[in-house]
């Protein structure tokens, strides 16, 4: 398709007039005293909550809907906030998923894992090295073991200098991946201790 200037300036005008008119029918008017667009599509029943996603640190504005379903509480519609600053009603995938947080069916976090259900842990879990099962640890135990192994690797692994003798003091044997679920503060913490720790390689969920 052979596109020249005239053609396209004339097609862009075309496209913001048919915008422009769309946004000016009669069959959204603005919601009196506000001057926002009223929702065509609300569900009858329900109650609406506005929230903020928490998949990682944008900070995009949802509104849930819940019902009771069956006895119980359930998210029933999820949509972007389209009054939000930031996101101004979008969503990702993520932030699309985020009903799957409270109906996931092991979303209670109080109740004990039983066998395979899918139940989520409340504890965590070491198998030793040669073992088959997994037995359950503290918390402090986890960290302190989790912690001892990081620094293992790390002194092992240092580097002080490069190949023309400059000083790098740096490890290139540990790698960290944020998750998205850490807002700014916390992923700045993060970075500040990994880079007291010398890593080199850092990178953020987000951001693959």
């Amino acid at each position: 398709m052979n596109v020249t200037r005239r053609t396209f300036l004339k097609g862009s005008a075309a496209a913001a007039f048919a915008a422009a008119f769309g946004c000016a029918s009669k069959d959204r008017p603005p919601v009196e005293g506000t001057g926002h667009w009223e929702r065509p599509f609300r569900l009858k029943s329900g109650t609406e909550t506005t929230t903020i996603c928490c998949f990682c640190g944008v900070g995009c504005g949802a509104i849930v809907t819940s019902a009771t379903v069956d006895g119980e509480v359930q998210v029933v519609n999820l949509e972007g906030d389209p009054d939000h600053p930031i996101n101004q009603g979008a969503l990702c995938s993520k932030g699309s998923a985020l009903s799957q947080i409270p109906n996931a069916p092991d979303f209670d976090l109080a109740r004990e894992p039983d066998g395979n259900d899918g139940a989520r842990l409340v504890q965590p879990l070491k198998r030793a090295p040669g073992g088959t099962e997994w037995q359950p640890i503290t918390w402090s135990t986890a960290i302190s073991e989790i912690a001892a192994k990081i620094q293992s690797v790390r002194d092992t692994g240092f580097v002080t200098t490069d190949g023309s003798a400059r000083t790098v003091n740096r490890t290139e044997r540990v790698y960290s991946l944020g998750g998205a679920s850490l807002d700014n503060e916390e992923c700045y913490l993060l970075v500040k201790m990994l880079r007291a720790l010398g890593l080199v390689y850092i990178e953020h969920q987000a951001r693959i």
